[in-house]
């Protein structure tokens, strides 16, 4: 595992084709996860005015935009679908990405649609199952900051066929895919790379993932990974995988009070 910037400033208004550029959370309790993540990384919360539409939240740190949060609906509870983090990519056309991705064994969770004057925005899944959002910027280009601590600064995606998942996405984003030995960590894990920035990376599920699906995964930057961590579990959340030292920092995987997991990293260096 490895974890580096994916822009090169803290303000970030405009981000090329295939780059990540939101993260949001759908949420069972949208007052819960506003309390709990406002305490953990600073965030504060503002309702947006969705014009009859399902409600929905952004997280903003320091007046900056950083991330967003919406209502899981009636029927996906139902459902059993729970609370989880979405992962965003910005692309020129989300109807043009969305026929890309059928074309080659992807298919549509839910069709590229308008959102008012902010943008176009569709979800799809890779031929694994791995689901992601992309998003077509009008007015909302995307998170005004990252790679600062509370602000989003990577992306995981968790696969079994790694070399299906590099066909695949290199081929929708125009993604360079890059094999990379880790030390200490037993499977291949391949950077992501846009325009030769390194973004996220994709790691080969071995057996100690049984039972589990192709998924992606947002990591947030904080200032002290071990304190982060204990406020995330007084706050009612769980610490999956307790901190420990990797090459860029120090990083583990947490679960919120809703049971949506994402990663934090107190990064030894500032993102350049």
């Amino acid at each position: 595992m490895i974890v580096c910037s994916g822009a090169s400033h803290s303000r970030a208004m405009s981000y090329p084709h295939g780059t990540f550029n939101w993260v949001d959370l759908r949420a069972h309790d949208m007052e819960r996860a506003k309390r709990f993540y406002g305490e953990l990384f600073g965030w504060t919360a503002t309702d947006e005015d969705t014009q009859g539409g399902p409600p929905y939240a952004t997280f903003s740190l320091g007046g900056k935009s950083a991330a967003g949060l919406g209502q899981t609906s009636a029927e996906m509870k139902e459902q059993g679908v729970v609370s989880l983090w979405n992962t965003y990519v910005a692309v020129t056309s989300a109807a043009s990405l969305e026929r890309t991705a059928v074309e080659h064994g992807g298919s549509v969770i839910m069709p590229s649609m308008t959102v008012m004057s902010a943008g176009m925005m569709g979800f799809l899944a890779d031929p694994e199952g791995a689901v992601f959002a992309t998003w077509e910027a009008d007015q909302h280009q995307g998170s005004e900051i990252v790679n600062v601590p509370g602000a989003f600064c990577w992306n995981e995606l968790a696969v079994r066929d790694i070399d299906a998942a590099k066909a695949f996405y290199e081929k929708i984003f125009g993604w360079t895919m890059v094999e990379k030995h880790i030390p200490d960590v037993p499977t291949r894990t391949m950077i992501i790379k846009v325009r030769d920035r390194e973004i996220g990376h994709a790691l080969q599920m071995n057996a100690d993932w049984e039972g589990i699906p192709a998924h992606w995964k947002v990591y947030f930057s904080v200032a002290d990974c071990d304190d982060s961590a204990a406020s995330a579990q007084s706050l009612g959340g769980k610490v999956l995988v307790p901190p420990m030292d990797i090459p860029p920092g120090r990083f583990s995987l947490l679960q919120d009070d809703q049971v949506a997991m994402f990663y934090i990293i107190a990064l030894k260096e500032a993102a350049t």
